[in-house]
């Protein structure tokens, strides 16, 4: 009768060994350790608690957000159940929203957020806080007529205004910013025109124009698509809420 195929590293073993002198006993014997292995695998996995889930090695537990009265102040606890299943959190979560009022809802919106920011964005939202805009520029690809097709945005002078450390990251910053609602777009601004042209000399503006040129035809060609950034109305509430422990820029 012919043998099943073993799977994984035992098959590749199988299938060597069946070359060497004395193959069918070999094999025979490799069968019997993957039995072995199997059996004692299996009994492994049944002596778990299928009710708990492991924790990830990155997991970290959303925080609890305690306020006091008036809504002033908010604290950030962490919730000590590591290896808690979904549902469990998830119940907890449903539990709190029951409990809490608006202002407390504010402030855990406003503290998952912020858990989301790295410190140079943090920078970004700070140099737009006074509700300015700034030149914002994205590149595509299209022919003589016809609306571009946008291949890379958020090109912007923001970045150095907020002395970001990795100022090479200034998009990915602002479209992580614009994704969690924090920044908003708007139409070009005629009195950017300097630095819009500041924008489109870029070494790192031009770095990607040039890239991007490589694949786009000899019909197309790359455009530049002024727009302006700045603050959102839910990144100036959240500012503001926060205006008392900011430190004053020396």
């Amino acid at each position: 009768m012919e043998k099943e195929e073993l799977p994984g590293v035992f098959g590749m073993v199988s299938r060597f060994v069946r070359n060497l002198p004395g193959a069918e006993f070999a094999e025979e014997q490799l069968h019997t350790v993957e039995r072995r292995v199997l059996r004692e695998l299996k009994q492994r996995l049944d002596g778990i608690d299928e009710r708990r889930l492991p924790t990830p090695a990155n997991y970290s537990p959303a925080p609890i957000i305690t306020a006091d009265e008036g809504g002033h102040s908010v604290q950030v606890v962490q919730q000590s159940g590591l290896g808690q299943h979904p549902g469990e959190l998830l119940a907890e979560l449903m539990d709190r929203a029951m409990d809490q009022d608006r202002a407390q809802a504010q402030l855990y919106l406003f503290a998952m957020i912020l858990s989301e920011l790295v410190p140079d964005e943090a920078r970004i939202l700070g140099a737009l806080s006074d509700g300015d805009s700034h030149p914002l520029l994205h590149l595509g690809i299209g022919g003589p007529i016809g609306t571009p097709r946008v291949v890379a945005e958020n090109f912007s002078t923001v970045g150095k205004a907020g002395r970001v450390k990795l100022l090479e990251f200034t998009p990915a910053y602002i479209a992580h910013l614009r994704n969690l609602d924090l920044l908003e777009t708007g139409p070009e601004d005629k009195e950017f025109e300097i630095k819009y042209q500041i924008l489109e000399s870029d070494r790192a503006t031009n770095e990607a124009a040039a890239e991007l040129g490589k694949g786009s035809g000899p019909a197309m060609g790359i455009k530049y698509i002024r727009r302006v950034i700045r603050i959102s109305p839910l990144g100036k509430e959240l500012w503001e809420t926060c205006q008392g422990f900011i430190h004053e820029e020396e």
